[in-house]
């Protein structure tokens, strides 16, 4: 009998284990904010992060406070474009993701028209100051 105890509360402790593994993610987040060169926040400026592997795009907008959120992204490297009208469009290329992460990417626009663009190239080790998670990300090469 006490042998049988024994046995399910193993298995009960396995099949929690299993449950915790399953709420581990392995998407990320690149968030910031908008802001003009005067330092005023830019409220609903269009921000598409788009994965530089797969094209794949995901868009949305910055609030009333100038801040955007892009979550749950697969890994990998990431171009941020940031538009509004009468403002330069902002590009940040080479922003790289890993499994669980949060970048930050904060943007500043410059007053003139929607075809014109800065780009900005991502070189600097980028830091995870929004978590202290940690993950890794495991390629078949």
């Amino acid at each position: 009998m006490i042998s049988s105890c024994r046995e399910v509360r193993l298995v009960l402790l396995a099949g929690l284990g299993v449950l915790q593994l399953f709420g581990q993610s392995e998407r990320g987040a690149i968030q910031g904010s908008v802001h003009d060169s005067s330092g005023a926040v830019i409220v609903n400026a269009k921000v598409a992060a788009t994965n530089m592997a797969t094209n794949a795009k995901v868009m949305t907008v910055s609030n009333d406070a100038g801040d955007y959120l892009v979550p749950s992204l697969p890994p990998g490297a990431y171009t941020v474009r940031v538009e509004k009208e009468g403002f330069r469009a902002a590009v940040m290329t080479g922003i790289e993701l890993n499994a669980s992460a949060t970048i930050r990417a904060d943007v500043t626009l410059e007053v003139g028209s929607v075809t014109q663009a800065v780009e900005v190239t991502a070189t600097a080790l980028q830091l995870h100051t929004e978590d202290a998670k940690s993950g890794v990300t495991i390629t078949g090469e």
